[in-house]
C-alpha cells in the first residue's frame, strides 16, 4: 500500500520519480499531497487509486491502474498536466465526489469502464485523447466531455462507448468550435454491436456538441421526452409512422451560434424498421409544430444500416425512418386533347374503365442527374380527362432530384426540362404550362 499524508511523504516520492522509471503500488491513497510523475516514468498501481482533500497529482509520465479511479479531492486532479492514464484492470470505474479532467485516457485490459460521475478527456490545454481501443466505456447516466476539437480525439478499434438511456442523460458533449472534419462518437448498444455517429463540421463555429441515443421497443416507444418532448410519430398524412421507423432515437445539440454539418447515422441490423430499410432518412424533430420535419435532399444509405444527411443547420432529436412520396402530375396528351384543358375519356369510352374520367395509363419514371438512362423508380397511373395524376413513390426517392419522364403508348417521350426535387410529402409538377 503506498499511502501519502505529509510533505515529506512527497519529497521521498519525488525521488523515486527521478531515480526510477517504473514504480508499483497495490494500492494508492493520496491524502492532501501533491504528486509529480515525471516525463517517462510510469506509475502502476495493481489496485485503487483514491484522492482525498486537497490531492492533486502533476502528471507527466503514465498512471497504469487495475482498480477503481475515486477522486474525493476538491480539484479536477491533473490541472494543466498533460499525462495519460491507463486502466489495465478488468471491469473498473471512474468515480468519487469530484470530476476529474484526464488528459490522455486510454482502456485496455478487460471488461467494461464505468463512469460513477461526469467525466472530461483531453486536457486543461485540450490536447489530450481518450483511447477507447476494444473496451465498452458505459456512460451509467452520466456526460463525458471532450475537450480536444481535434477530430483524433477520440480513438478505437473493436470497443464502443454505451449511451442507452432513455432520458438522454448518458451522452457525449465534445467542444469543436471551428474545427472542420469528421467527429467520431464510437457508440455501441448493450450488446456491444457498434453504431458510430459521425458529426463531420463543415463551415461554422458550433461551439460544443452534445449527442446521446437509445434504441426502443418495436412500436417505438418511450419517445424521447427531455431535452425536448416528442409526442408521436406520425407521417405527413398523420399516420402512424412506427412500422417504418427504425427503433432508435439520437438526440444531437449544439451550443455554438451557428455551424453546419453532415451526420451519418448507424444503428443495428435488429433494430431494422418492421417494413424493412429500402431507402431510410431522418428526420428532425420540430418542436414548434411538434411534428417530425420532411426529409432535408440529397440523404444517402452508405450501408444497409446507415443515413448520413448532409447541409444539417438545425439540431435536436432525430429518427430514421421511410416515407413514401406523392406526385401530383397534370399533362395533356396531344391526341386525345379535344380542347378547354379536356381529352376523351379514351378507357372509359372502350369499356376499359368504370371511371367517365379515365383517359388513359401512362408510365412516370424518375431518371438521376448523375446517370440519365437510369431509371431509379417508374409508377404507373390512370390520366383522367382533366390531366391529372397521382402517383406515390417508394422513400428512397425523398431528398433526391431527378428528370421526370412521361411514357405513352401513343406519344412521344417527354422529359423535364430540370431536375425535380422531392423535398416535400406531395410534389405537384404542371406539363400543361410553360
Amino acid at each position: 500500500m503506498m499511502t501519502m499524508k505529509n510533505n515529506f511523504m512527497l519529497t521521498v516520492l519525488i525521488l523515486f520519480v527521478i531515480l526510477s522509471n517504473d514504480l508499483f503500488a497495490q494500492l494508492m491513497t493520496n491524502d492532501n499531497v501533491a504528486i509529480t510523475i515525471g516525463s517517462g516514468v510510469q506509475l502502476t498501481v495493481l489496485g485503487d487509486v483514491q484522492n482525498q482533500n486537497g490531492a492533486t497529482i502533476n502528471n507527466s509520465g503514465t498512471i497504469s491502474l487495475t482498480g477503481n479511479w475515486i477522486h474525493n479531492a476538491v480539484n479536477n486532479c491533473f490541472g494543466t498536466s498533460a499525462g495519460t492514464v491507463l486502466f489495465n484492470g478488468s471491469n473498473q470505474t471512474i468515480g468519487g465526489s469530484n470530476s476529474t479532467l484526464f488528459n490522455n485516457l486510454t482502456f485496455q485490459g478487460s471488461g467494461t469502464k464505468t463512469l460513477l460521475i461526469n467525466t472530461t478527456t483531453g486536457g486543461s490545454a485540450g490536447a489530450g485523447a481518450l483511447n477507447i481501443g476494444s473496451r465498452v466505456l458505459d456512460l451509467n447516466s452520466h456526460s463525458l466531455t471532450i475537450s480536444n476539437s481535434a477530430t483524433s480525439a477520440i480513438a478505437y478499434t473493436t470497443g464502443s462507448i454505451k449511451s442507452e438511456q432513455v432520458n438522454n442523460s448518458s451522452k457525449v458533449t465534445w467542444t469543436m468550435g471551428t474545427t472542420t472534419g469528421a467527429h467520431t462518437i464510437p457508440f455501441g448498444t448493450a450488446a456491444g454491436t457498434q453504431i458510430p455517429l459521425v458529426i463531420n463540421l463543415t463551415a461554422g463555429s458550433i461551439g460544443n456538441v452534445t449527442a446521446s441515443t437509445y434504441p426502443t421497443a418495436a412500436n417505438n416507444t418511450p419517445f424521447p421526452s427531455t431535452p425536448v418532448a416528442v409526442t408521436n410519430l406520425n407521417n405527413f398524412s398523420g399516420v402512424n409512422n412506427s412500422a417504418n421507423t427504425v427503433d432508435r432515437f439520437w438526440e444531437i445539440d449544439k451550443s455554438g451560434a451557428s455551424g453546419t454539418v453532415t451526420l451519418t447515422f448507424n444503428y443495428a441490423a435488429a433494430e431494422q424498421a418492421a417494413n424493412g430499410n429500402n431507402g431510410v432518412r431522418a428526420k428532425r424533430w420540430n418542436s414548434s409544430l411538434s411534428s417530425w420535419e420532411y426529409a432535408l435532399p440529397s440523404q444517402t444509405n452508405p450501408t444497409s444500416t446507415s443515413v448520413t444527411v448532409p447541409s444539417v443547420t438545425n439540431y435536436g432529436a432525430w429518427a430514421l425512418g421511410m416515407d413514401s412520396t406523392a406526385l401530383s402530375l397534370k399533362v395533356f396528351l396531344e391526341g386525345y386533347y379535344t380542347g378547354g384543358n379536356t381529352m376523351s375519356a379514351v378507357l372509359f369510352n372502350n369499356h376499359f374503365s368504370t371511371d367517365p374520367t379515365a383517359c388513359d395509363s401512362v408510365r412516370i419514371e424518375l431518371h438521376p442527374a448523375s446517370n440519365p438512362e437510369t431509371i431509379s423508380a417508374f409508377a404507373k397511373t390512370i390520366l383522367h380527362t382533366n390531366g391529372n395524376a397521382q402517383l406515390i413513390f417508394p422513400p428512397y426517392v425523398v431528398g433526391n432530384a431527378y428528370y421526370l419522364v412521361i411514357r405513352h403508348r401513343n406519344s412521344l417521350e417527354t422529359w423535364s426540362k430540370n431536375l425535380i426535387l422531392f423535398n416535400s410529402p406531395t410534389v405537384n409538377i404542371d406539363f400543361s404550362t410553360p
